[in-house]
């Protein structure tokens, strides 16, 4: 679990390399590949909610690929 913490933590200033190894880290903590996307929607929803829409659209700034799974 702590390379899962490792590498959430260094996705905001990250590179597309870091969000690969976010999926890796995910998998191997047991979430089924074909599950990514719905866990990173549930968590775009949860950023969204907890965070505001202004730090949301700061994290999809960063990732532009995850616009249309924040619905």
């Amino acid at each position: 679990m702590d390379d899962l913490a490792g590498v959430a933590g260094s996705l905001l200033g990250g590179s597309a390399q870091d969000a690969i190894a976010l999926g890796e880290a995910l998998v191997r903590q047991g979430l089924p590949t074909d599950r990514i996307f719905d866990f990173v929607a549930m968590l775009l929803r949860l950023i969204d909610k907890e965070a505001g829409e202004e730090i949301l659209e700061r994290v999809i700034a960063e990732f532009p690929v995850l616009r249309g799974l924040n619905s």
